[in-house]
């Protein structure tokens, strides 16, 4: 027997808030606190038994590992005797099917056990820990299975007795609490779990426990019984679900709000304990004998060095749709060529360049498989009839991603930086966000989930009490009236990072409710899915890392969070909703056009941006008041005026998009003589003339990535490395003495950057002195607008989206309106707006009328009328 030296245990049976997910308020404490508490007690491996699940485990095990433990990957399973209770069949039943066929009396019998099965709501406690990296598998596995609707869920997440008892010699298995099979299952179960601990022993342990309860206690003593008897290890568990007293405080405060109620729990101890503690309660609890619990207590060292270490996979895990990929991307792209007709441009070496360009950065971040999966499933949806935004984010800086139909914004014609997507210096997972009209956005899922060869899951949420929700909660457990709880609620307010506080003269007066109020804000009370983000993995998601399901959804959903799916380097696509997308494709179709695209639309066509300038209702980005009225003032013929003295050539498709810019917080320092379309002068003419398209002033993330390539002798990937580190304020201190003097850039020796004084003598004839001052004025532009920058690769496309709805509300009003009325049913205010518009423009909407209206509202192009539709009536629908 191994000697019992250490003061020290290994805490395994332990309930963080993510517990909440599967159970009701069963903690309060995060389980990070957890891991500190443990720390300090000098333990030297920790694990989490979740009821039900294993949320978050990658933030465990990575946090329990930068605290110098060891990681065990562990959950407290529910177990039902059987998924379903057969039903006996009555004699009756074969009676009747005396004289039928046997297949059909098959099909007779089988029916009515289906329909007379039963479920039973045993759902036992079992604690599972993998013991090595195949352990962690099977685990997730039967994580997964347990949510599954098939006759798993039921109630909460569980395996049957049969997928326990089938597990492998991957798994260690922990008895559990008195809620376990052997306290309080059914005689048959018990006799068979018995039998398979004693088969099992290697692997399994008997669990007691220190509550100082009557069941506890002869539970305990039962249990040595059976470890005397057969020789089965025990181990103490200690079924903790509070950090220190005040937690468990505030879990029972929240219990009780809730009106939560956990039987025979009066006499339970819960808190986290150190060793010395411990064995304190063991010695207090008076059922076994010293040395048989510091023998249990010192199991759970054996249990926890009996576990082998894993890592992480953090490679990137692109789904591979072909064997030959490359083979592949070279093929699509030609066709790209042909169908775009770039190879009829004066230019077209220009796009070939570029193509070879990104090619070899594809090739070189192993990117090309993804690109692959987005051109698929974007060209399957097309087929169905179903578009998307032009683009959305860096992407649009990509010509392959044009000229594949991932995107339709042609990044040479509108000169969108490629790197700020992808470059060779900044090696990290393609990351493409695409926007869908809300109503199809289930199509995209749909064609994902089912697709051969992908294994893909939404992503996990947690819904969490926020502050006014914590004091209504806890004042409601205090004895406070809704009156008092609500006047405190109104004195709730945010800081400039959206955190909730109350001034400390209101804490100070109420000390004890927001004593609670801090441990209980921030709990988990439900589970939820991301709204747009899902996963496209090569590999069996439910095995790597563990899914889940939620009542309003029926496809699975990760048991890790985005931040976890995101640092292992899973694909995850977001699919947005856009109405504006919606607003197009419904306009386009009820107009009988194709449906518009920047290589359709003239963005110089004077007709739609005086409408524009009129008024900029169903504009896109340009609806609201402010974001309205600016455009308007930047399209006034006054600005016009002054912006053609030094820029002749200007676009008014760039003017909108500078405007898109314009209205970002970043846009503040000049948006106002950006309006009036005041030149900034920024020290030098080669600097004017480089900003000249934006009028001097710093608009765009892009233009700080072309200034370091340009004027200080960066490559273009590098140039977005550093102003990666402006906009995170990270690494800015070793970046600017070289973006200044020159010098070789972090993990970098091959390439030296000359920087900008150098540049500046050489190209310009700028004395160092003068030099300096120049970019020190710069630098300090990019410092203060690099928070809130928009992208051009993101403006451009945003535009264009406008430009369409502009321009089919200038030529098909009446069909713009009517899919727009439709579109925004359910919002007032917008819809009223719609109908302002309308009648503005001469049409008239006419109530629900017989013969004329439908379930959506439709138009009347022959009297310019638009019908009601009875949809838009509350419990009103089509018949």
């Amino acid at each position: 027997m191994r000697t019992i030296s250490n003061k020290n245990y290994t805490i395994y049976h332990l309930h963080s808030d993510l517990s909440n997910g599967v159970t009701n308020i069963d903690s309060v404490t995060k389980y990070y606190e957890y891991i500190e508490a443990a720390k300090k007690c000098g333990m030297k491996a920790m694990g989490f038994a979740e009821h039900g699940s294993i949320l978050e485990w990658v933030h465990k095990k990575n946090k329990i590992e930068e605290n110098g433990m060891k990681y065990i990957h562990a959950e407290e399973f529910y177990v039902t005797e059987k998924l379903y209770f057969e039903p006996e069949i009555p004699n009756e039943m074969y009676e009747s099917t005396v004289d039928t066929d046997e297949k059909e009396m098959q099909v007779k019998i089988k029916k009515y056990i289906e329909d007379n099965r039963t479920q039973k709501r045993d759902n036992y406690h079992v604690v599972l820990i993998a013991k090595n990296y195949d352990g962690v598998i099977e685990l997730n596995h039967l994580s997964s299975k347990a949510f599954q609707r098939d006759g798993h869920f039921y109630y909460n997440p569980r395996i049957s007795f049969d997928e326990l008892v089938s597990t492998s010699n991957n798994i260690i298995i922990c008895t559990a609490c008195i809620g376990g099979i052997l306290a309080s299952g059914t005689p048959k179960i018990k006799e068979a779990f018995l039998k398979f601990l004693i088969e099992n022993k290697d692997r399994c342990y008997l669990e007691i426990q220190h509550h100082n309860d009557d069941m506890q206690i002869k539970y305990n003593q039962f249990l040595n019984v059976i470890s005397q008897k057969y020789d089965i290890p025990l181990i103490a568990g200690t079924d903790t679900h509070a950090l220190n007293d005040n937690h468990l405080r505030g879990r029972a405060i929240m219990q009780k709000s809730k009106g939560v109620n956990f039987d025979s729990e009066s006499n339970w101890d819960l808190t986290f304990k150190t060793y010395d503690e411990l064995v304190s309660a063991y010695e207090k609890q008076d059922a076994l004998s010293k040395n048989v619990y510091l023998t249990a207590i010192e199991n759970t060292n054996v249990m926890a060095d009996s576990i082998e270490e894993f890592s992480l996979d953090y490679s990137k895990k692109y789904p591979k749709l072909y064997n030959d990929s490359m083979a592949v991307f070279k093929q699509k792209i030609l066709e790209g060529i042909k169908q775009r007709g770039v190879d009829k441009y004066k230019n077209f070496q220009q796009y070939k360049d570029k193509i070879i360009y990104e090619l070899e950065t594809y090739k070189h971040n192993d990117a090309i498989d993804f690109m692959l999966l987005e051109e698929d499933y974007k060209r399957e949806l097309r087929k169905q009839g179903v578009h998307y935004g032009y683009s959305r984010g860096s992407v649009s800086g990509s010509i392959i991603a044009y000229l594949l139909g991932i995107t339709d914004v042609d990044s040479i014609k509108y000169n969108l930086n490629f790197e700020r997507f992808m470059n060779k210096e900044r090696i990290s997972l393609a990351d493409v966000d695409s926007d869908w009209f809300s109503e199809d956005r289930w199509k995209v899922r749909k064609y994902l989930f089912e697709k051969d060869g992908l294994y893909c899951c939404n992503i996990v949420t947690f819904n969490t009490i926020k502050m006014r929700g914590a004091i209504k909660d806890v004042g409601r457990a205090l004895g406070m009236t809704l009156q008092e709880t609500q006047e405190l609620c109104n004195l709730v307010q945010e800081d400039e990072n959206k955190k909730e506080f109350v001034e400390d003269k209101i804490r100070e007066k109420h000390k004890q409710l927001f004593e609670y109020v801090d441990i209980v804000t921030g709990t988990i009370t439900s589970l939820g899915r991301h709204a747009a983000g899902l996963v496209v993995s090569p590999h069996e998601v439910d095995k790597a890392f563990g899914t889940l399901y939620i009542s309003s959804d029926d496809k699975p959903i990760s048991q890790i969070n985005m931040k976890e799916i995101d640092s292992l380097n899973y694909v995850k696509l977001d699919v947005l909703g856009l109405d504006c997308v919606g607003l197009i494709d419904k306009t386009c179709k009820a107009a009988n056009i194709p449906f518009l695209t920047p290589d359709n639309l003239d963005f110089n066509d004077k007709a739609v941006w005086d409408d524009i300038s009129k008024d900029t209702t169903l504009i896109f980005q340009f609806e609201s008041d402010f974001a309205g009225s600016y455009l308007r003032d930047i399209l006034r013929e006054s600005t016009i005026k002054n912006i053609k003295k030094k820029n002749p050539n200007f676009s008014y498709i760039d003017l909108m998009s500078m405007a898109n810019g314009a209205i970002r917080p970043a846009g503040e320092s000049y948006r106002t003589e950006l309006s009036q379309g005041i030149y900034r002068d920024n020290g030098h003419p080669a600097l004017n003339d480089f900003l000249a398209p934006t009028l001097g002033y710093l608009v765009y993330q892009e233009q700080i990535i072309e200034f370091l390539h340009k004027f200080c002798g960066f490559t273009m990937g590098e140039a977005d490395v550093v102003r990666r580190h402006f906009s995170k304020k990270t690494g800015t201190e070793t970046d600017i003495p070289i973006i200044k003097d020159g010098g070789y850039l972090t993990g970098n020796k091959t390439h030296y950057i000359k920087g900008f004084v150098q540049t500046m003598k050489e190209e310009y004839g700028v004395e160092k002195g003068d030099a300096e001052k120049l970019i020190g004025n710069f630098l300090q532009v990019i410092i203060d607008a690099s928070d809130y920058l928009f992208s051009k690769n993101h403006a451009d496309p945003y535009t264009f989206l406008g430009f369409a709805c502009a321009y089919l509300r200038h030529y098909y009003t009446l069909e713009t309106i009517t899919s727009a009325l439709n579109i925004y049913v359910s919002d007032k205010e917008k819809s009223l707006n719609i109908k302002e518009y309308a009648i503005s423009k001469g049409y008239t909407i006419e109530p629900i009328k017989f013969r004329k209206s439908r379930a959506e509202y439709e138009f009347d192009k022959e009297n310019n009328k638009i019908y009601q539709g009875i949809a838009s009536i509350k419990f009103c629908n089509s018949i």
